[in-house]
């Protein structure tokens, strides 16, 4: 028979899951916001933005344009940020001007007159707020930039509307600001009307969350796309040999000319250009140039004479002051750099027409390279990716063939190898078997494997130039994740370098190519993490929203078609329930309990009952006393917020946002001062350092107090260095709401009919605080909660088994259950009352029902007889 529940509930969760591709929040590491394009473009390129689409935002007396602003490190940050353009014809200007001094600072034009801000400091490479507010009945101007605030004398008297325009203005200076904006939010009237993210796009539109108003951007870079689609950051072409090394720590790449040393960051902008002393150095080949995080030197090395030279980052000279000659024996080798020895691991190249499979190791700060012999040798191949993991190789692809001979057919290898460097023996991990005319698998030299991943990154080196694909560990799975690159310069010669950087959470990809002439053509590509799919970057547009609407009434219907169906089982349980409640089996309240057996079978008369233990268990419904459809946080059974209108803003709450708001819920109610700023920043930013830590701490914490705004009247203090959350009795909160419940019943001794008694229950019907929630810190939290609630619970349970009062032991076993579904209390209690009440069936089929649970979590029978329940005994251990 066809299970309908089933195949509803299959239809709700795939209509959930396909409007949750365009609903699901980023995550919270996702960088976002609108690159502008600034003076290193033409000045018809450069970006601009027209907020509202350009049209008028109507106010009666006050109007807050307010956003989040980075001035990048590089480039000139002389130019215009944002242009407010009022119905009485005043222009205000928020810029980037020259002083008397010739030092750059903020200032506002109007009625051409320039007026400096009361800050100089442009805080360039971080986020910071700024605000410009409009108080048309004073004639006020309130600037606030980086959280100083300027109030300036304007006349904007009798203004009621304006357009609002970032970036590059028409008919003005075309000089902007090198900035990216992000969380521009529009307020009228002391509310709030849009808000522009500026993360997930459809092209050059971005819809606000609030109203679907269109910003439209002209020459737009996304940053969001970042995490999709390669983004060049330097080319150059070199008349010469060139080496390259990558510094994973900080994010530094080091091109090597004859007698020069260039240092690239991670945005591709020269760092600096260091002179090289001693000989010139000229690089035999591409590729054999290697960073040592442990001498800080690099390394330039030579695989067939097994000798390297270092050149140090600090003193800038050679360690060894000779050139090594040409080196073809080696091109496209994979190395690694392992972590366990510190090592680097060198493996297989091609040269003189034979591949190669030797392995060999770079010591930290020897001269040395030393051949390593290892068993069970794998096939000679070229164009391989290595990483090293637990003080394993894995080797990953390239092409070649058993015999290591290019006169011989070659092919492409499809496995992944294993090197263990304690026992020098290799072993293959998994092959694939590929479809026809599948694409080869050539690889960037090195591997990637991210913290907390059973996999494997490469750049798989095709016909679009290079797509990053990830790769399964234990099997062979793959899939991409990443754009084509779309380099598809031709080359002689060539060197792929894929690396990672923790710094700055990105990928970095080197592509040196060699041509004919002997140019050297370098391009350095990055690409952000944590990785998104195309379905990930787009904003639902006007079609997908009404196909949205058209979905939910799709699930909408499907829902209704579950509850029906769900009724009418309810009602034929209930009705087989009343009959058995209208003809019980004799009473056996003064039953001799020794003669029931644990294998007694059920009375034919009740073998017809359907339904589990919590189906059971829920025939004593619990009065409901809180509404948390509107200004609620709710954490017992999981994590949702509602605002004051009803809105469920959970899916809008960052993961960094929720962890912060739970941390003050838990913090503020353990400790009457709160908790400390320091250890809020130990627990929330713990990988960040000085000005960055106060910058996120500070956006953060902004961002969290308009959320609670828009709950209800929270209060988020800081005084004296400690924060406290104040939640007030007109917003829920069921964490709150339960230990308020607990105080109140801690002392009483007669707690039937009770309230406190039913809200407590009514709470704790939720289930578990926060099941799908995990942070190194909350463990103490549920742990406290999980106790808390079963120690209450055992207590209550015992004055109502004490006091004879079932009603009250089938409630509270009903919750008992919930919390800890394997509770011999409650079994014990449960099925002792259902006997006295007649229904010594319906106790057996619960017992029978708890044994098979018992044996699924537990591995093992329970080891109590029916008889042993009844009287007890299970309670003793």
């Amino acid at each position: 028979m066809i299970n309908v529940k089933n195949i509803l509930l299959y239809c709700i969760i795939m209509a959930s899951v396909s409007l949750a591709v365009y609903a699901s929040p980023l995550p919270e590491d996702t960088d976002y916001g609108l690159w502008f394009n600034a003076d290193q473009s033409a000045g018809n390129e450069r970006t601009q933005l027209y907020i509202n689409d350009g049209k008028q935002i109507g106010f009666k007396e006050d109007l807050t344009v307010d956003f989040d602003m980075m001035v990048r490190q590089h480039g000139i940050p002389f130019g215009s940020i944002a242009h407010i353009a009022l119905d009485n014809g005043q222009i205000i200007r928020l810029i980037h001007a020259t002083d008397e001094k010739d030092r750059i600072r903020p200032a506002l034009v109007y009625n051409n007159a320039l007026t400096y801000l009361s800050t100089d400091n442009l805080h360039k490479g971080n986020w910071m707020n700024v605000s410009v507010k409009i108080v048309a009945d004073k004639n006020n101007v309130i600037v606030r930039y980086a959280d100083i605030d300027t109030t300036l004398v304007v006349p904007v008297k009798g203004a009621k509307s304006a357009v609002v325009t970032m970036g590059r203005m028409d008919n003005y200076n075309s000089d902007i600001v090198p900035m990216n904006l992000k969380d521009i939010r529009i307020s009228t009237d002391g509310r709030q009307r849009f808000y522009w993210k500026l993360g997930k796009h459809n092209d050059d539109i971005c819809l606000d969350s609030m109203n679907r108003a269109v910003a439209k951007a002209t020459f737009p870079k996304w940053l969001i796309d970042n995490h999709r689609e390669w983004s060049l950051i330097y080319t150059d072409t070199i008349s010469g040999n060139a080496d390259i090394a990558f510094n994973r720590q900080s994010a530094q790449i080091y091109i090597t000319r004859d007698n020069e040393i260039d240092v690239i960051d991670e945005e591709g902008s020269l760092v600096c250009a260091w002179s090289v002393n001693g000989s010139p150095h000229t690089a035999s080949c591409s590729g054999h140039a290697v960073y040592d995080p442990i001498t800080a030197e690099l390394v330039f090395y030579s695989l067939s004479l097994g000798v390297a030279k270092r050149f140090s980052t600090q003193s800038l000279n050679w360690t060894v002051d000779k050139d090594f000659p040409w080196d073809p024996l080696h091109y496209n080798h994979a190395r690694a750099f392992n972590p366990a020895d510190s090592s680097y691991y060198f493996f297989g190249g091609y040269g003189h027409y034979a591949y190669r499979n030797e392995l060999y190791r770079l010591s930290p700060g020897s001269d040395v390279i030393e051949r390593v012999n290892y068993a069970n040798l794998i096939p000679p191949r070229f164009g391989a990716a290595m990483t090293a993991v637990d003080n394993k190789l894995y080797i990953l692809g390239g092409r070649g063939n058993e015999a290591g001979k290019q006169a011989l057919e070659t092919y492409f290898y499809y496995d992944l190898w294993e090197i263990d460097l304690k026992t020098l023996k290799a072993r293959k991990v998994w092959e694939y078997r590929p479809a026809k005319d599948e694409q080869g698998w050539m690889f960037a030299s090195s591997m990637i494997k991210l913290p907390g991943e059973d996999a494997l990154y490469a750049l798989n080196m095709d016909n679009s130039g290079g797509t990053l694909l990830r790769y399964s560990m234990n099997n062979p799975e793959f899939s991409e994740v990443s754009r084509p690159i779309n380099n598809t310069n031709s080359y002689q010669n060539f060197d792929f370098s894929l690396y990672y950087s923790p710094e700055a959470a990105k990928f970095f990809l080197i592509i040196h190519k060699i041509t004919v002439s002997k140019q050297h053509t370098i391009s350095i590509y990055s690409l952000s993490t944590p990785l998104l799919h195309d379905a990930e970057l787009k904003q639902m547009d006007e079609t997908g929203n009404r196909s949205a609407v058209k979905w939910y009434w799709v699930v909408v219907a499907l829902l209704l078609i579950a509850v029906a169906v769900r009724v009418v089982v309810w009602a034929i349980k209930k009705k087989k329930q009343d009959y058995q409640l209208e003809n019980p089996v004799a009473d056996t309240s003064d039953i001799v309990v020794e003669t029931v057996q644990s294998h007694e079978p059920a009375p034919a008369d009740e073998k017809t009952l359907t339904g589990d233990v919590e189906e059971l268990i829920q025939e004593e419904p619990v009065k409901q006393y809180y509404d948390a459809s509107k200004s609620s946080i709710v954490l017992i059974g999981g994590f949702s917020v509602h605002d004051k209108d009803g809105n469920d803003i959970t899916a809008s709450i960052t993961p960094k946002l929720k962890e912060l708001l739970l941390l003050m819920i838990f913090a503020s109610k353990k400790y009457d001062r709160g908790i400390s700023v320091g250890r809020v920043t130990e627990v929330m930013w713990y990988d960040k350092e000085g000005s960055s830590v106060r910058n996120n701490r500070n956006v953060t914490v902004r961002k969290l107090r308009i959320i609670l705004e828009s709950i209800g009247d929270i209060e988020l203090s800081n005084q004296g260095g400690f924060m406290k959350l104040s939640i007030p009795e007109s917003v829920y909160c069921d964490y709150n709401e339960l230990y308020r419940c607990v105080e109140m019943l801690e002392n009483r001794n007669n707690f039937s009919d009770d309230e406190s008694f039913d809200r407590m229950l009514e709470i704790l019907l939720g289930g578990a605080l926060l099941p799908n929630t995990f942070y190194p810190w909350l463990d103490e939290y549920k742990s406290a909660f999980s106790n808390l609630s079963i120690d209450i619970l055992i207590s209550l349970l015992h004055k109502a088994l004490k006091d004879g009062n079932n009603k009250m032991v089938f409630r509270i076993v009903r919750v008992m259950f919930i919390h800890d579904p394997l509770s011999e209390k409650a079994l014990s209690a449960y099925c002792r009352t259902l006997v006295s009440q007649g229904k010594r069936g319906i106790a057996k089929k619960v017992y029978d029902r708890f044994c098979k649970e018992y044996l699924a979590t537990m591995a093992e029978p329970f080891d109590f007889s029916f008889n042993d329940v009844l009287i007890g005994k299970c309670e003793g251990r």
